[in-house]
């Protein structure tokens, strides 16, 4: 258990400026009207280098468990099902995003 906390602990940290970055704040108060789409757009760019971070931790992760493995075929098999769920998620999250852009397309 404290080794997922520091493994989060330690993502957390290192993604907090992706986040910080993303504000966009108005050269002065009642100028910056909010608009939806870029509200929307600002956001998914945050969630998206978030994404990013965790497909490279997971995939050093799964990296590690190859390693780590040494021939047992429960720990290769354990590894295997770790790229594939990464795999997977990758296709997911283009997925959604292609949704999203078609959906901003046909809107506009």
């Amino acid at each position: 258990m404290n080794k997922k906390l520091i493994i989060f602990s330690t993502i957390t940290l290192l993604l907090l400026p992706l986040v910080i970055f993303a504000i966009i704040i108005p050269a002065q108060p009642g100028q910056g009207a909010i608009n939806i789409l870029s509200l929307i757009n600002n956001l998914l760019q945050v969630l998206w280098w978030i994404f990013l971070g965790i497909i490279v931790a997971m995939s050093i992760w799964a990296g590690i468990l190859f390693l780590t493995a040494r021939g047992s075929e429960d720990q290769l098999g354990k590894a295997k099902k770790f790229v594939v769920w990464i795999i997977v998620g990758i296709f997911v999250a283009i997925l959604g995003y292609g949704a999203y852009a078609t959906i901003v397309l046909l809107i506009s």
